[in-house]
């Protein structure tokens, strides 16, 4: 894992594979769920309404995750677009001792990895405090898979062996932007961190026209005189 990575990059690159493999592991463990009970994800849902109200109330969830979770009559529920707070919260709280406890303090670790990340002042990580998370982070997700099918359990080595991999800031934050609307805290990270960034090259890009165009005209002021 060492390489000459930013900061910046660090930070982008743990946020993906919480991201990408949090979501993932935690979206496949709420399916085996329903499956083993032999219902679907409206039916399930609909028999904790009281709870999650209740849980609203108490600012447990907030009401964007209330609103997935207990939407309007006539509305669909897509587990797809579900953040990692909404589905740690069915899986930790709705499940009734479904998940075993290795199982359920991995998922806690993902939630709570998430969170810190959200209330920290900064989006970089120096190198140690990288790899003690990155580490960490694949140790939750590896003991998730235990549970899941073989491809899917391939589908996380992948990914991490994927991810790992990439050295480049753009390519890590083009990855991410996928989770920007599904997510409060990565819409947050783009638009304060990258808006920053975005807003240095939109003016190094306005100097570079306004140069241009001063060139542009000391050549025609120049062509005017010598004609």
């Amino acid at each position: 894992m060492s390489s000459p990575l930013s900061d910046d990059t660090r930070y982008v690159k743990l946020l993906l594979l919480l991201m990408k493999g949090g979501i993932y592991v935690c979206k496949k463990h709420t399916h085996k769920i329903l499956i083993s009970n032999k219902t679907s994800i409206d039916v399930f849902l609909s028999s904790h309404r009281n709870k999650i109200q209740n849980d609203f109330r108490k600012k447990i969830i907030n009401k964007r995750q209330r609103e997935m979770l207990c939407p309007d009559l006539g509305q669909t529920i897509d587990v797809n677009c579900w953040d990692i707070s909404s589905l740690a919260y069915v899986l930790l709280n709705l499940t009734d001792g479904e998940l075993k406890g290795n199982d359920k303090i991995a998922i806690g670790s993902i939630r709570d990895m998430r969170n810190d990340l959200a209330h920290s002042p900064d989006s970089s990580l120096p190198e140690t405090d990288f790899l003690g998370k990155w580490s960490h982070l694949i140790k939750v997700l590896n003991q998730l898979t235990r549970g899941l099918t073989s491809e899917e359990e391939l589908y996380i080595d992948d990914l991490i062996d994927y991810i790992s991999k990439i050295l480049n800031l753009d390519k890590a934050t083009t990855e991410l932007k996928q989770f920007e609307n599904s997510d409060d805290f990565v819409k947050d990270v783009f638009a304060n961190k990258f808006r920053s960034q975005q807003e240095q090259l939109d003016d190094l890009s306005q100097r570079v026209a306004e140069l241009e165009k001063r060139q542009h005209r000391t050549e025609s002021e120049q062509l005017g005189k010598d004609s």
